[in-house]
């Protein structure tokens, strides 16, 4: 299913349910639906690869609740904003490779609940410019693990870079993972990270 280079919608997309036997890919898409759900595709089951990258921007939330993804998720320079609540709704997710969030904008809440990675979720030089609103980018009791085995398998990478938001949370409370590598300058305030 191709959504992408220069596609355009006002509303809402709604994918919920669908079963996509190749990738959904919605890079250079514009999606606009400010302060409810711009692109929904609860319980999609997709078996290669979701991208929502190159320039892809979404105006309201991107629900992928309970999504099951074959390949990839792919945010890589994608702009998501929705002030009003979450951006990005993945509660119950499984990916089998990636979730890569590298070189994005997120103005709004990232909600991983119970998501399930094979392999890396990836946070690089993401951005947050002229944020002044409350920003919680981070992880709400996310559970990494490999199916096949029941061992942790995932490479959890945190780099921010260029975060000014004082308001920024991240709460990896319950989280199995692998190996945490970091930025320290770019951890949050003080009672903001909680790593328990």
């Amino acid at each position: 299913v191709f959504l992408r280079d220069g596609f355009k919608a006002e509303g809402r997309v709604s994918l919920s349910g669908a079963n996509i036997g190749g990738q959904l890919s919605c890079r250079q898409a514009h999606f606009s639906n400010p302060g409810k759900n711009a692109l929904n595709a609860q319980n999609i089951e997709v078996k290669t690869n979701i991208s929502l990258s190159d320039g892809f921007k979404a105006e309201g939330e991107v629900d992928l609740t309970a999504a099951n993804i074959k390949g990839n998720l792919d945010c890589t320079n994608g702009n998501f904003s929705n002030k009003k609540g979450n951006i990005l709704s993945a509660e119950g997710i499984n990916v089998v490779g990636d979730i890569i969030l590298n070189e994005g904008t997120f103005e709004g809440n990232i909600y991983l609940v119970s998501a399930r990675v094979d392999d890396t979720l990836s946070m690089v030089k993401i951005k947050q410019e002229k944020v002044t609103f409350p920003l919680y980018l981070g992880l709400l009791y996310p559970f990494f693990k490999n199916i096949n085995n029941n061992q942790i398998a995932s490479l959890l990478q945190t780099e921010y870079q260029r975060i000014e938001s004082h308001y920024m949370k991240i709460d990896l409370q319950f989280a199995r993972i692998g190996r945490l590598r970091d930025d320290e300058q770019s951890w949050p305030q003080k009672n903001n990270l909680n790593l328990d």
